[in-house]
């Protein structure tokens, strides 16, 4: 409370500058942090392929110029780090649901990291998959 009775809500500077320290920041942080950024990446990507699907309306002939220029290999590499981030948003998704009806609370980091090797091991396969076919 300040002098005249109110109270002083305004952060000062440090506070704001502390909450972006990395250091001592547990799993469960980092995981919704990861979370949150995930989710705007793929509100992100809705909004691009909205408007790559719109070329449908160029014709046939720039549908078929746009999905020759998605086949090349940095484009490829744009559809693995989707795969990326929509396995670990979902996977995370799932593990959330689970703590969220209360069953493996205690070995949330066992889930977390087993839900990740297994999300690791369909992003390896999907990515030979895309750069082999």
């Amino acid at each position: 409370m300040t002098g005249n009775g109110q109270h002083n809500t305004a952060l000062r500077w440090g506070d704001s500058v502390r909450w972006f320290d990395a250091r001592r920041r547990g799993l469960g942080m980092w995981a919704f942090a990861l979370n949150r950024i995930t989710g705007v990446l793929l509100m992100i990507y809705l909004l691009v392929h909205f408007v790559n699907i719109s070329v449908l309306y160029l014709g046939e002939t720039a549908w078929n110029q746009l999905m020759d220029l998605f086949r090349m290999p940095p484009f490829l590499i744009f559809d693995v780090a989707l795969v990326l981030v929509l396995l670990y948003h979902g996977l995370n998704g799932i593990r959330l649901v689970i703590l969220a009806l209360d069953i493996g609370v205690a070995q949330q980091k066992r889930i977390f990291w087993g839900l990740m090797a297994f999300g690791t091991v369909v992003a390896v396969f999907t990515a030979f998959g895309l750069f082999r076919g």
